[in-house]
């Protein structure tokens, strides 16, 4: 079962293959989360990624592995360009920190918009357009 998606805006410091990037994190799980970016990542290329989160004063180190790109949110014709990331290898005190995050955020049922987001907003959930090859 997937788990639920929040709607965020988070500063994440991401790295590749020795390249260094900042970009925003729009959409967080316990599993995973989706980085808009101005050209996505190699589908399964490793990242690490610094998420910094100013509402509990902690910035989470995760390491993870592309396995989709592109975006796009439902019932809406918006195409986002970036990465889904899978977390790999999370640490138990990293977990317990992105879990109280999530905490913070509300429980939602999976597909549903809990942070920043009004009533009727559309759901979080995307619409996966470049699946990876294991998936």
């Amino acid at each position: 079962m997937r788990e639920p998606r929040h709607r965020v805006d988070i500063e994440v410091d991401e790295t590749t293959s020795g390249m260094f990037t900042a970009a925003r994190v729009s959409n967080l799980s316990r599993g995973g989360l989706f980085i808009e970016t101005g050209r996505p990542l190699p589908l399964q290329a490793p990242v690490e990624l610094a998420l910094k989160l100013p509402e509990i004063g902690a910035t989470v180190h995760v390491r993870g592995r592309v396995v989709w790109t592109f975006d796009m949110r439902k019932d809406s014709a918006h195409l986002m360009i970036g990465s889904g990331i899978k977390f790999v290898d999370l640490d138990v005190e990293q977990r317990h920190v992105l879990e109280s995050y999530l905490a913070r955020l509300g429980t939602v049922a999976p597909g549903a918009s809990a942070h920043r987001a009004g009533p009727g907003a559309a759901p979080a959930e995307p619409a996966r357009l470049t699946p990876a090859a294991d998936h």
